[in-house]
């Protein structure tokens, strides 16, 4: 038997959103009245909600997201508990023995997803060193996630971590949520992204698939 964890925020208008995006809008476009159906208008940025960023965010010539392989995003995965630290170094590494092989995906619950919608969820938000971020590189991650709005920790310049993962073709989750369920857990990691051709990002519906015992 499987059971099914949704690690997606709604998309809303309103919705908090990274502080350079804009605010998104649903807006209805037909109406029963006059069309017959009823249908809307999106407006948000591809970075909205839990999205996936592609190489081409950080990468000039990188990969858009219409082009990743869709390996990358239905794949074995396991989630680490880093909560507590701001920076999440080399020691990630450490957390990860005997329960990772290469070629799975790896999430990061920081515990953070409490703080949304607060201001403090994107002016201090944990994450990636670039020092953790070439230990996962190196252990051949296939996809990293988080819950947090980015993978570089608030006010770090440069986005090293981004950049360390992006630049090995590893794909970034950001914004997910109800990782502290999953945390020393394998199980499957489903988050497609749409397939925008030229974009840097998707939203997707990240989802983990779980194994249940039969009783």
């Amino acid at each position: 038997m499987h059971r099914l964890l949704d690690l997606s925020r709604p998309i809303e208008a309103g919705m908090p959103v990274f502080p350079v995006y804009p605010s998104v809008q649903v807006i209805p476009w037909t109406m029963f009245e006059t069309h017959g159906f009823r249908s809307e208008v999106l407006f948000a940025s591809t970075h909205t909600g839990t999205h996936v960023d592609a190489p081409l965010h950080f990468v000039d010539g990188g990969l858009d997201v219409s082009s990743l392989r869709l390996e990358a995003f239905v794949v074995e995965a396991v989630a680490v508990d880093v909560s507590g630290r701001r920076l999440i170094g080399g020691e990630v590494g450490e957390k990860l023995k005997g329960l990772f092989n290469r070629g799975m995906g790896v999430l990061l619950y920081t515990g953070w997803e409490g703080l949304y919608g607060s201001d403090r969820y994107f002016s201090e938000n944990p994450g990636l060193t670039v020092e953790g971020a070439r230990v996962l590189v190196e252990l051949g991650v296939s996809t990293v996630g988080i819950d947090c709005p980015s993978i570089d920790p608030a006010g770090v310049e440069g986005f090293p971590a981004h950049r360390a993962l992006l630049s090995s073709g590893i794909p970034v989750i950001e914004n997910l949520r109800n990782l502290k369920q999953l945390v020393g857990k394998r199980f499957r990691l489903i988050a497609l992204p749409l397939r925008i051709k030229g974009a840097t990002a998707s939203p997707v519906r990240a989802v983990a698939v779980l194994e249940e015992s039969k009783t």
